[in-house]
């Protein structure tokens, strides 16, 4: 539960910031890595509910870590909803399986993109990843917010590309830290990681 309400707290930051990106005000996202200067000619031009495109892994081996995002996306679907939605009018979540790996994420934005004509995306699961289908989103002009992408240059993508989840570089030390706090005597430790991943390799750049 405690998981799911750490995913909740996160989608409900993503949904604030690409909500404002769709139409609502001025946001200054900066902590997130650009600047959105918003107006509600997006959402007032939708007829019907605002179309959000969730990809997530739903399949594959990080689905458990997918699916945790996708029942806190639709508690922040509820909650939005719950007040009036944006502008008057209510959200939709549109999911589509990013799976584990780039090509999944890439056919994940490509449908939500081109099919569903999503207003904005949430996801990629993995940084790895974002390297391959935020582009796609940033070509597109469609606002990403990435919830578990924490790699190193994942905001640095394109102008609507950005995130709430804290970058590697504040996760690892505080980590190490909050390890260290718990056995003092801790001397060695063995890092294990994929050379062809972009999250394993920002995290090992931190212990070097």
């Amino acid at each position: 539960m405690k998981r799911t309400m750490t995913w909740t707290t996160a989608f409900l930051a993503s949904c604030t910031l690409l909500l404002a990106a769709c139409g609502g005000g001025n946001t200054d996202t900066s902590n997130t890595g650009t600047n959105t200067a918003t107006n509600t000619s997006t959402t007032t031009s939708i007829s019907g509910p605002i179309p959000i495109g969730i990809a997530f892994a739903q399949t594959s081996n990080v689905a458990l870590l997918g699916q945790e995002g996708v029942a806190g996306a639709k508690i922040a679907e509820k909650y939005f909803n719950d007040q009036g939605g944006i502008n008057g009018k209510k959200i939709k979540l549109i999911f589509q399986d990013a799976g584990g790996d780039e090509a999944g994420a890439i056919n994940a934005f490509q449908t939500l993109i081109n099919r569903d004509k999503v207003v904005g995306i949430i996801g990629p699961t993995l940084s790895q990843q974002a390297f391959s289908a935020a582009p796609i989103a940033e070509r597109a002009k469609t606002p990403v917010i990435g919830a578990s992408t924490t790699a190193k240059g994942v905001p640095e993508i394109g102008d609507y590309i950005a995130r709430v989840s804290a970058s590697v570089s504040v996760v690892a030390p505080n980590s190490v830290k909050a390890a260290l706090k718990q056995n003092p005597n801790i001397k060695k430790v063995a890092v294990f990681y994929a050379q062809n991943d972009a999250f394993n390799k920002s995290e090992t750049e931190i212990f070097q």
